[in-house]
């Protein structure tokens, strides 16, 4: 949101006559001019073992990274809550959780979570970028991936 202001006065200080007038016109951003779901979008979704080596398949028991890229695209710091959620191929969630923060201006994290599958399966990762736990407004869309278990 934009906000216009003018001022005119007619009150000056010394030389200036009676007659004089000042006018005084400033304009503001008020908020974001960023869509809320560009402003610290997270990209780059990917699956890590413990030494950093990306992964396509996973063995049961083996502790992987949930990783992802995020960048605060905003002119001033933004809080943030980075969630991981597991759902199993039935849509149960089997784990669920995050890291919480704040982004400095431009400043771009990468984030990771841990999980370790107890069984073979498919497995769907979920990643969400919101402004905090308690309020949830996302601010990049959420990210899937898929987890083959061995």
């Amino acid at each position: 949101m934009k906000l216009n202001s003018n001022l005119k006065s007619g009150t000056l200080s010394f030389p200036h006559s009676p007659s004089d007038q000042l006018r005084i016109t400033a304009v503001t951003t008020v908020g974001s001019s960023l869509h809320p779901l560009e402003k610290a979008p997270a990209s780059n979704a990917r699956l890590l073992d413990s030494s950093g080596n990306t992964l396509n398949k996973v063995a049961v028991n083996q502790q992987i990274q949930i990783v992802s890229d995020i960048t605060n695209r905003e002119d001033r710091d933004q809080p943030f809550s980075y969630l991981v959620q597991i759902q199993d191929s039935n849509g149960i969630t089997l784990s669920l959780s995050w890291i919480t923060g704040a982004l400095s201006s431009n400043q771009a994290l990468i984030l990771s979570q841990s999980w370790m599958p107890k069984a073979t399966g498919i497995y769907t990762a979920q990643i969400f970028v919101w402004q905090s736990i308690v309020n949830p407004n996302a601010l990049s869309p959420s990210l899937t991936l898929q987890i083959p278990v061995t």
